[in-house]
């Protein structure tokens, strides 16, 4: 159970997947996800391993499930890392994308 108070939402857990209803019971998102969470919206990928994305705290996918992993937050930018290596850089407060960095050192 995880909730945001804020914009009146909450993921739950049904059969071992991850799904999210309004606090008056609309389902927002099927129960199909496994997550991570942050700051009230959800990293979600459909199957373990898949594709990732982001899901707002409201139930909307902002962010397509496209990229491999997450990879920082800093400065309110959040770094999502793409198949290729490279990084897709997004503001964590609007989800508005900002640039593509080069893949990080390893």
């Amino acid at each position: 159970l995880n909730y945001n108070l804020e914009q009146q939402s909450v993921a739950l857990t049904k059969n071992g997947k991850i799904g999210m209803l309004s606090f008056d019971a609309r389902q927002l998102q099927p129960f199909v996800y496994e997550y991570a969470s942050w700051q009230g919206d959800w990293l979600v990928r459909k199957e373990e391993n898949g594709p990732l994305g982001v899901v707002s705290a409201e139930g909307k996918l902002v962010i397509p499930l496209k990229y491999k992993c997450d990879w920082n937050y800093e400065n309110g930018e959040m770094r999502l890392q793409r198949y290729d290596g490279k990084l897709d850089v997004y503001k964590l407060d609007s989800f508005e994308f900002l640039r593509t960095e080069p893949a990080p050192e390893m």
